[in-house]
Parts: C-alpha cells; structure tokens; sequence
C-alpha cells in the first residue's frame, strides 16, 4: 500500500472512531502570515451511517458546526475554505501554544515595564537561536 492511501486509511478509521466527548483538533486552513489556524474542540454528536454527520461544539457546549463523514466543512463558497478535523498532536498543541504567546507578548504594554525588565527581556531574545529580527 503507497504512503498516502495508508494515511488516508488511517484517517478514515479515526473519523469512524470518533465518539461524543472526544477532543478533537480543527484546522482553520492557511491564515495569510500565521500558517495554519487550530482550535481545540468536543465531539458533541455523531449521526446517520451513509452520511455520517460529526457535530463539534466548544468546550462550554455551544455548537460550533457539523462535519461530513470525511471530517471536512466548507466555509465561506467560492473563496472561502475547508475546515478540517484532526487528532490531536504535539505539534497542533505546540502550534497552539506558540500562537497564544506571540498574541499575548504582541498585546504587552512595554512603555509600562522598567528598563532592568526590558534588559532581562532582550538578553533571552538574543540567546534565541531565531533571532528575534
């Protein structure tokens, strides 16, 4: 079996294994300069046999929407996009992670913090291998 039917296989399988209660990850698609966007959200239904419908909610219980039995929705017509579920993996929770910090570090009032703070700030950012520039 090639690489890609066997992800695909794989996939299908964890679709058809999905029950109420089980977290799951939905891909948001290609945001302009973040890659991909993720949430976290909670199977709250699964219907039907032929047309399977997967109904995820947020975590406080308000529905956030129904997916086919391919784990897919479209939004938005022609230019929109396709949402995506998927298992969750370190990788979409440190995408997750990374993408809070930068928000709350982006939203800092840094005129409010002293010099001696902003120092400690940039001596860790210039030990950083990516740079910060």
């Amino acid at each position: 079996m090639n690489p890609h039917k066997e992800q695909e296989a794989e996939r299908e399988s964890w679709l058809a294994s999905l029950r109420p209660c089980d977290l799951v990850a939905v891909s948001r698609g290609k945001l302009a300069l973040r890659g991909y966007d993720y949430s976290i959200l909670v199977v709250s239904k699964v219907s039907g046999t032929k047309r399977r419908v997967i109904t995820v909610s947020y975590k406080g219980g308000e529905i956030y929407g129904e997916f086919n039995a391919n784990g897919e929705r479209r939004i938005g017509g022609t230019w929109g996009h396709t949402e995506r579920l998927q298992p969750i993996t370190q990788e979409i929770k440190d995408h997750i992670s990374h993408y809070k910090l930068s928000n709350y570090l982006q939203n800092t009032k840094w005129e409010t913090l002293g010099p001696h703070v902003l120092q400690e700030i940039k001596a860790v950012l210039d030990r950083s291998p990516e740079g910060t520039k």
